[in-house]
């Protein structure tokens, strides 16, 4: 690969990713933290178990 492509396409990554930077917002709260981890470990438990009876 010729080193302007490289350096073009090491461009084209940077300005994605500052156009796809979310905007700063304000830190969670330790309960929405938490209420982020049960929904998460929810979701885990039920994957699992889907998988665990597709495979019997």
């Amino acid at each position: 690969m010729p080193y302007d492509q490289v350096l073009s396409d090491h461009d084209g990554i940077e300005t994605l990713a500052r156009e796809t930077e979310r905007p700063p917002e304000a830190p969670a709260s330790t309960a929405q933290i938490v209420a982020m981890l049960n929904d998460l470990s929810r979701a885990a438990r039920e994957h699992f178990r889907t998988d665990k009876q597709a495979v019997r």
